[in-house]
């Protein structure tokens, strides 16, 4: 399957990207880049092994870190990826951005 970044995920993850920058080491950062590199190579081969957005069921999330959820989308042979999300924003922020 091959992935698609929208403009969404691109910017949200050069938002929590430069968080790290700022507020955190080299090394968490390095680390947080694996990790999602990881975890998108990985839908790749399990694209359904995120669980059903309750609000919006066409999208997927999946836990990248314990503070960052992955929103995309599977259609037949491409994943969209569409938002890197802090998890305790508000939630009523994810859904605009969502809808």
């Amino acid at each position: 399957m091959r992935i698609v970044w929208n403009q969404n995920a691109l910017d949200s993850l050069d938002k929590n990207i430069n968080h790290l920058k700022k507020n955190w080491s080299t090394d968490v950062l390095v680390n947080f880049l694996d990790i999602v590199d990881e975890k998108v190579e990985l839908l790749k081969t399990y694209p359904e092994m995120g669980i059903i957005c309750e609000f919006k069921p066409i999208f997927r999330q999946l836990v990248i870190t314990k503070h960052i959820t992955l929103f995309y989308e599977v259609e037949t042979d491409e994943i969209y990826l569409h938002l890197f999300w802090l998890n305790f924003s508000d939630s009523l922020e994810l859904q605009m951005l969502l809808s």
